[in-house]
């Protein structure tokens, strides 16, 4: 076989080694929040991902099966290459140059790149993991089952496949922590009231549509700016003449305009979000697509209301001062007078 042969498939079992180890740290740091909702606006391989997460515990037992899958591999092909080339020497040669490349390659540096960006990481390996996870099935299977048998000996219970703590963890964890006084006043105060409404949904805290504050798709920069003042909403939601939604337009993006400009290509595009997203999910959401505004809806397209971030954070981190508490809007607007 020719060397460059040799070199090469001892090459690709360090990739992979790497790839395998990368995918362990990203699995285990990815925030399954963030991933689920990329695959809900369609972002290739999120859907695959958030699923390896979902399953966090059989996803890093295919992620070591594969690891060492990659090391034996690429170790006795280097070995067989070395005793080969240069004999008796070989052997030590081939075991020092292994040990050192997937240590460095195959170990430290994937881990720090896929912990640097776990999510997007993991998302854009999603698809060959999965992939070369069935080709290593039968060890993964095998692999899983001595785990579960270790556990049973040592009288331990198998986890399950839970990738999070519930509620009652969540409960026990912070009476813990408060008994034993590892936590400060503040620190207590914001852990209980996140679990007290981490099971909240948004249609709980969202501004019912019929409350909303609308302006029309032709509406001049004027006849906003006085919607601005008579409301105190800087931040408003525009209508077309069916009465569908068509965006959003922001104060701050019309002060440059004149006062009869039209507001059309001034109006944003608008986050959708559902009635039934749970307050954290929604939290992630907007602070992804760095929006403050979204909108709600229900089954279907019909807007149900509207939420804004500091809604969604008031119930974890008590009232927050917004332009509905203190409008900071002057009497006079780009030269329009009140």
């Amino acid at each position: 076989m020719s060397t460059w042969i040799w070199i090469a498939a001892v090459g690709v079992s360090i990739v992979l080694n790497g790839f395998f180890a990368g995918m362990e740290t990203g699995i285990t740091s990815a925030r399954r929040v963030r991933l689920v909702h990329w695959a809900r606006r369609g972002r290739r391989g999120a859907t695959i991902a958030a699923e390896l997460v979902k399953h966090r515990e059989n996803s890093v037992v295919a992620a070591v099966v594969g690891n060492n899958v990659a090391v034996v591999t690429g170790t006795a092909l280097a070995t067989a290459w070395a005793v080969s080339a240069l004999g008796s020497k070989g052997e030590a040669v081939a075991a020092i140059t292994m040990a050192s490349l997937n240590i460095v390659f195959g170990e430290i540096l994937p881990k720090v790149v896929f912990r640097a960006n776990p999510e997007s990481m993991v998302v854009s390996g999603a698809a060959l993991f999965r992939a070369l996870s069935l080709l290593l099935w039968p060890f993964e299977v095998v692999a899983a089952a001595a785990a579960r048998l270790i556990l049973l000996l040592l009288g331990q219970r198998d986890a399950g496949g839970q990738d999070s703590l519930t509620r009652a963890d969540l409960l026990q964890l912070f009476s813990l922590s408060r008994e034993q006084q590892e936590l400060g006043a503040s620190e207590n105060r914001l852990l209980a009231d996140f679990i007290a409404h981490s099971h909240r949904r948004v249609e709980e805290v969202m501004r019912p549509w019929e409350q909303v504050s609308r302006v029309s798709i032709h509406a001049s920069v004027r006849e906003v700016f006085d919607h601005v003042r008579e409301t105190g909403h800087s931040r408003l939601p525009v209508e077309r003449e069916d009465g569908s939604l068509d965006g959003l337009v922001l104060y701050r993006d019309l002060q440059e305009l004149a006062p009869d400009d039209q507001i059309t290509d001034r109006v944003r595009d608008f986050l959708r979000i559902p009635t039934w997203m749970a307050l954290d999910e929604a939290i992630a959401a907007l602070t992804d697509r760095q929006v403050s505004l979204a909108v709600v809806i229900g089954a279907g397209p019909t807007p149900m209301g509207i939420v804004s971030l500091e809604d969604l954070l008031e119930p974890f981190v008590g009232q927050i001062l917004d332009e509905h508490d203190n409008p900071d809007i002057p009497n006079t607007m780009n030269g329009i007078p009140s």
